[in-house]
This record gives C-alpha cells, structure tokens and sequence, in this order.
C-alpha cells in the first residue's frame, strides 16, 4: 500500500502522484465498543492499494462488522 504522508499542499493528494509510493503502511482494523476501528501508525491524507491488498482490507472490514453484531 502506499500512502500520503500529508506533506505539501492538501490538493496535491486528491489522487496520489505515482512517485509518491513510499511503501508499506502499517495498520490496524479492529471490533471495538461496537465499532470497526482503522488505525494507522502515522497520519494519512490518502492510501492506496493494489488489489490483494484491497480485497484483504475489505475481507478484514467484513469480519470486523460482523463480529459487532
């Protein structure tokens, strides 16, 4: 996944630059108090993901959800 680390202007991150990849982005998806919780070790504007990515995401957000009743 790449990610935005909210350096330069806020409209320069609409859609992420293809240089701007600089590599993987550490996070978190938990249940918690009857909430999907997504944490990142640092401050994003913007992630993007190739689509293995995406799919263990949205597999990662649906289990959460379910878990919460």
């Amino acid at each position: 996944m790449a990610n935005g680390n909210g350096q330069g202007r806020p409209e320069d991150h609409i859609l992420p630059p293809p240089a701007a990849d600089t590599g993987a982005t550490e996070m978190i998806i938990k249940a918690e108090g009857g909430k999907v919780i997504v944490r990142y070790r640092e401050p994003r504007l913007w992630v993007a993901m190739d689509p293995q990515n995406a799919v263990q995401i949205g597999k990662g957000l649906i289990d959460c959800a379910a878990s919460c009743g």
